[in-house]
């Protein structure tokens, strides 16, 4: 009996590499005309909406009806005119590569589809309040769109042929490994043993994005993992990424997020309503 282990295309190796991770749930309504913009992805499921709210990425405008989905890819800002006919379900999440670095970066405008099928078992799901059963379905409908839409990233055609050069997963891995608020092109030409020309050349052609600009994207989704996973001040935070201070850090924040550090953590404070009133917000959805 003959079987293939997909050699040919380092399977294996690259699924080890490749890591979905939430970063935060949230499930309701809100009445807000807002702009904002994150450093991960959102994909947001609309279970009722009569068109009149909408996304806009300052190219067009979206408007919104009962069983679509948008995807907000990271760095993207978005105005949200929402309002209290809208019920969604809001998935934050990042798409590593060699636990540092967004697949889904580089996209400039939000994607979307409509999928009613897919957001009425949503609905069914959160029903049921089942822990596990709801995180497998968040994972699912997550890959089930990227599949849909991959294609519209250009990380997702880069970084696989990467793979296939061992020089350029070496830096990369390297870039990864090493970012840093001080981390200059200089210095990481020296650490990597080539140029910095050369060096930045073939990074850039590899994931289309110049890695000055990948330590950054790297240093944030750092930063938000200790101040909200970890629970780390922002003090503390400053210094486990080794900038100078925690008013350069900061600075660096409030650049990537459009949020000071301690008013982002707080997002993640705020008490839930309890799965009763969750509920409660779907069936009002319905009607």
């Amino acid at each position: 009996m003959a079987f293939t282990h997909f050699a040919d295309l380092d399977l294996l190796a690259f699924s080890r590499e490749v890591e979905l991770s939430f970063v935060n749930f949230y499930l309701g309504f809100s009445c807000t005309d807002s702009r904002s913009r994150h450093p991960h992805a959102r994909l947001i499921f609309f279970f009722q909406a009569d068109g009149t709210a909408f996304f806009e990425d300052g190219t067009r405008r979206i408007p919104l009806h009962a069983g679509d989905w948008v995807l907000i890819p990271p760095f993207v800002e978005v105005r949200h005119c929402l309002n209290d006919s809208s019920p969604h379900l809001s998935l934050h999440f990042t798409l590593l590569a060699c636990g540092g670095f967004d697949m889904l970066s580089g996209k400039q405008e939000i994607l979307f589809g409509n999928d009613r099928a897919m957001t009425d078992e949503i609905q069914r799901e959160i029903r049921k309040n089942d822990r596990a059963a709801l995180l497998m379905l968040f994972r699912e409908v997550c890959w089930k769109c990227l599949r849909r839409t991959g294609h519209e990233f250009p990380v997702f055609s880069r970084l696989p042929l990467l793979w296939s050069d061992p020089e350029s997963v070496r830096l990369f891995r390297l870039l990864t490994d090493n970012a840093a608020p001080g981390l200059t092109m200089q210095k990481f030409s020296r650490i990597a043993g080539i140029p910095k020309d050369a060096l930045i050349k073939k990074l850039t052609a590899a994931i289309g994005i110049p890695p000055g600009r990948v330590i950054d994207r790297i240093l944030v989704l750092r930063a938000i993992r200790l101040l909200t996973k970890d629970h780390l001040s922002v003090k503390e935070t400053a210094y486990a990424l080794e900038f100078r201070d925690p008013y350069g850090f900061s600075r660096f924040f409030r650049r990537m997020t459009g949020a000071p550090p301690a008013r982002y953590r707080r997002r993640f404070e705020k008490n839930p309503p309890d799965a009763e009133h969750l509920i409660s917000l779907l069936e009002w959805g319905r009607h």
